[in-house]
């Protein structure tokens, strides 16, 4: 899946996005107590990673 985000396929993309995103909303939302801005943090984050996608280790799991 990574790599095929790291040559820009969109819908690996927003597979990632679909399955990654509650949760980190979650765990950013425990972090920093405020949802609406754990929400916003997370869709930066994919912001930046699609954006950087081509520095994306490929040898990394998605999970760190």
């Amino acid at each position: 899946m990574i790599n095929r985000v790291t040559n820009g396929d969109q819908t690996a993309f927003e597979l990632l996005f679909r399955f990654y995103y509650p949760g980190l909303v979650t765990f950013v939302s425990k972090i920093i107590l405020d949802k609406d801005e754990a929400e916003e943090i997370v869709q930066d984050f994919f912001v930046k990673l699609w954006t950087g996608r081509n520095n994306i280790n490929r040898s990394e799991t998605l999970n760190s």
